[in-house]
Order: C-alpha cells, then sequence, then structure tokens
C-alpha cells in the first residue's frame, strides 16, 4: 500500500513538472501542429504518428503521468480532425499503457524475463505477438466508435459481436490452433478473416465470415472424414 501511494505521489508530481514545462514552453501546440502538419490531413497516417508518438513518450514512465503528458501533447491533433474525445484520449491511453510491453524499453518485458529466464527481444517480441489485438484495438476505437458504447444499442451490439468474432480469428491465426492444429495457409485466412470484422461495415464482415466459416468446417468435418482402411488378404 505505501508502495502504490508514493507511486502515486511521484506520478501526480511528475505530471504537475511535465504540464509546468508544456505551458511555459508552448510544446504542446507545437506537437500537435506537428503531427498534423506531417499527416497532411490523412486521418490514418496521423493516428500511426500519433502511435509511434505515444510509445516513444510513454517509455519508463508510469501510466499514470504518461497519459496525462500525452493527453496535452498528442490529443489535440486528434481532436483537431473530427476524431471523438473519448475514442483520442482512449486511443492515447492505450499506447500508453502499451509502451510497457514494447521493447526496448518494456519494464513488463524485463519481469517476464526474470520469470521466464529468456532474452529481451525473444520475450519482447513474444509480447507483442500476444497483445497484438491491444495494439489494434485503438485505431478500432477511432474507425468505429461503438466499441466505446458510442451510438444506438443496435450498432453497439453489433460492433461488440463482430470484434469478438475478429479477435478469436486473428488469436487462432497467430496462435496455429482453432479446433485442431492449422496449418500456414489456414492460420493467413484466419488472420485476414479476423482483421476484416475490424473495418466497420458488411462489404469486409461477410467475407472475413466466409473465410471463418471455411476454415472451421473443413477442421470439423472434412479434415476428421475416414480416408478408407487399408485391409491386406
Amino acid at each position: 500500500t505505501s508502495y502504490g501511494m508514493f507511486i502515486v505521489a511521484t506520478s501526480c508530481a511528475a505530471s504537475g513538472l511535465i504540464i509546468s514545462i508544456v505551458n511555459l514552453t508552448a510544446m504542446g501546440s507545437n506537437l500537435s501542429m506537428f503531427l498534423v502538419d506531417i499527416s497532411a490531413g490523412s486521418r490514418f497516417l496521423l493516428l500511426v504518428l500519433t502511435a509511434l508518438t505515444c510509445t516513444i513518450l510513454g517509455m519508463g514512465i508510469p501510466v499514470i503521468g504518461a497519459y496525462i503528458m500525452l493527453a496535452i501533447l498528442v490529443a489535440p491533433a486528434l481532436t483537431s480532425l473530427g476524431i471523438p474525445p473519448l475514442a483520442a484520449h482512449m486511443f492515447i491511453f492505450m499506447y500508453a499503457v502499451l509502451s510497457f510491453l514494447t521493447p526496448p524499453v518494456a519494464p513488463a518485458v524485463y519481469v517476464a524475463m526474470g520469470i521466464a529466464r529468456s532474452g529481451l527481444w525473444a520475450t519482447g517480441l513474444t509480447a507483442m505477438r500476444l497483445g497484438i489485438v491491444a495494439y489494434l484495438a485503438p485505431f478500432i476505437f477511432v474507425y468505429n466508435p461503438a466499441i466505446l458504447l458510442i451510438g444506438s444499442p443496435a450498432v453497439i451490439i453489433l460492433a461488440l459481436v463482430t470484434s469478438i468474432i475478429g479477435v478469436s480469428a486473428l488469436a487462432a491465426g497467430l496462435e496455429g490452433y482453432a479446433l485442431g492444429k492449422l496449418n500456414w495457409i489456414f492460420r493467413l485466412i484466419l488472420i485476414a478473416s479476423g482483421l476484416a470484422f475490424f473495418v466497420t461495415g458488411w462489404k469486409t464482415d461477410i467475407p472475413g465470415g466466409v473465410g471463418i466459416a471455411l476454415v472451421l468446417i473443413y477442421q470439423r468435418w472434412i479434415a476428421k472424414r475416414p480416408r478408407g482402411v487399408m485391409t491386406s488378404t
């Protein structure tokens, strides 16, 4: 408990210093304008640049301090292109947390290294592979705000269902196992199908659903069909 209070206190103190420096130097507005200028009005490019900025600035900083700093420096760039404030702040918050998982400065990876007795990059890349949905989720927040419970109940339910299906398909493709072990062709199909469900609209949901159905049907019925028994006379 005392250690947790110490972390919160130091985070708040560091955040106060950061806010003062940002206000005195106008760094927040300058960085936001810089990101908007480089992206040239492209929302996707702005999101990629923002994700990189959040990952770099959040390295080695407690999540609370990293989020406060990024909310001041980066969030205005996202909202300037019409991104809802809730989606913008969730975007930077997620990537502030993911900086703990992304090498080379990754405190969570160093802890896992001690437990697994493994190398830095092997552990870091494995952590990124297992957490790939967390890297994609912030983009989904922006392009499909219904995930954040913004919109009508029908739209929210549809977004949640398709997201669950997409995450499950993506996880199966990355791990190489669904109803059984998958070869590389079926893994690619499931990965592509999972990503298709992350894009809003039936034009991507239908091909994604067909891809998932083909893999499951093959594993459930075709792959387990008896091939015949050879008998000797």
